[in-house]
Order: C-alpha cells, then sequence, then structure tokens
C-alpha cells in the first residue's frame, strides 16, 4: 500500500470526524446525572408554573374557647363545635370551595371546647388553601354559630372563627317552632361528607324526633 492509500484509510469515509471511521462521542455533560435531573426539576417547575397554583399542605388552628347561654351567661355543655377545611378554586364565576377533611367535639361540663392544631394534606391543582376553617356550634334548642342572627361574636367571613385565641360563643335560646326549624335549615355544613360529622348529625337527628319539645 502507497503513501496515498495509508492516507485514505486513517482519515475514514467522507464525513468521518475521527479519522478512524467512528462517530464522534456526545458531549460529556449530557451523562452527568446531574445535570438530568436538574433537566427534568426544571421541567416539572415550567409544568406547574404553567398549570397554576397548587395544594399539598397547610397547618389550621388550634381552636380554643368556651359556649354560653346568650342571656344567662351560665356554660352550655354537650354542644358540638365542628371545624371544617377547604380548598379554593377561583373562576370567572367566582369562588369554588372543595372540601379536605373536617373535625369535631363535644363541649365539657365548663362549655369549654379544645381542637388542637391540624395539619390538612391534599394535592390539587389548581386550587389554593381556604385559610379560613368553617366552624359551627350546634346544640338543640339554641341558635347555631354562625347562622342565627343572634349569635355572637361575628367574625369576617361570618362562617369563620379566629385560631389561637380564646373564644366566647354565646348562643341564643330559641323561642318557637319556626324559629327551631329556620335554626336548623342551614345545617349541616356544606360538602362535609355524614362520617366527618356524625355528633352533628346525631345531635340534629334528636332534636327533629323529639317533637321539639324544648318549645313546648
Amino acid at each position: 500500500m502507497n503513501d496515498s492509500q495509508n492516507r485514505e484509510a486513517d482519515t475514514g469515509p467522507p464525513g468521518d470526524v475521527t479519522g478512524r471511521g467512528g462517530h464522534k462521542p456526545g458531549p460529556k455533560w449530557f451523562s452527568n446525572k446531574k445535570v438530568k435531573w436538574a433537566a427534568i426539576v426544571l421541567v416539572v417547575w415550567f409544568v406547574l408554573a404553567a398549570v397554576g397554583p397548587c395544594t399539598i399542605t397547610h397547618e389550621f388552628g388550634p381552636y380554643y374557647g368556651k359556649t354560653v347561654d346568650a342571656e344567662t351567661g351560665e356554660p352550655i355543655e354537650g354542644a358540638v363545635v365542628l371545624v371544617a377545611f377547604y380548598t379554593e378554586l377561583y373562576t370567572p364565576a367566582g369562588t369554588m370551595s372543595r372540601f379536605v377533611d373536617a373535625l369535631e367535639v363535644l363541649t365539657d361540663a365548663k362549655g369549654e371546647f379544645h381542637i388542637p392544631a391540624y395539619r390538612a394534606w391534599v394535592f390539587r391543582t389548581p386550587h389554593r388553601w381556604s385559610t379560613d376553617a368553617r366552624v359551627t356550634v350546634f346544640k338543640a334548642g339554641y341558635g347555631n354559630f354562625p347562622w342565627h342572627k343572634n349569635v355572637s361574636p361575628k367574625f369576617i367571613p361570618m362562617y369563620t372563627a379566629p385560631p389561637k385565641e380564646y373564644l366566647v360563643i354565646k348562643l341564643p335560646k330559641l323561642r318557637t317552632l319556626d324559629e327551631a326549624r329556620e335554626n336548623s335549615r342551614d345545617l349541616p355544613t356544606t360538602q362535609v361528607p355524614r362520617e366527618k360529622m356524625k355528633k352533628l348529625f346525631e345531635l340534629i337527628e334528636r332534636q327533629r324526633s323529639s317533637g321539639w319539645r324544648y318549645f313546648d
């Protein structure tokens, strides 16, 4: 083989940049695992940014205080206190709420209740957390919190109660059957599954099945 044939064999076919008939290896940075993971993270971030906000977790509460008779100031034992948690979706038609979870307790002999801080978990997009939990207080024969017109105090939004603050909720006595029926019409709380408010349902059913004896 002469010199010209040797040079042709060394250089390989046209388009061969290696000089040996092979392919040029790709850049080393692409094979780096860290760079690949960074690229994946960026893609996920851009997707979430394009979709909008999302929910993962939020801590609510604690909620504590007491319930008393609005006229006498005496404690109300056995009232149910229900706290429900929601996410929110903003739409052109307005804000839409969606249930996440709920907790309920009964007031003790002193009329006091305590619902500890609770961390809720749910992944929803493009929802945001509704940071104001919805609070309901009910006792047969009394106006319910927050919907009865004479209940106090009033908060904004009206279906909420502030956490980490000792609350004294004053429930007015109901005087007539019509008032009692109107009071029950606002219950139970929206979207909360029955198994999440068993105590509330029990008290409502007890009042309805009693023949409204509280107003005889």
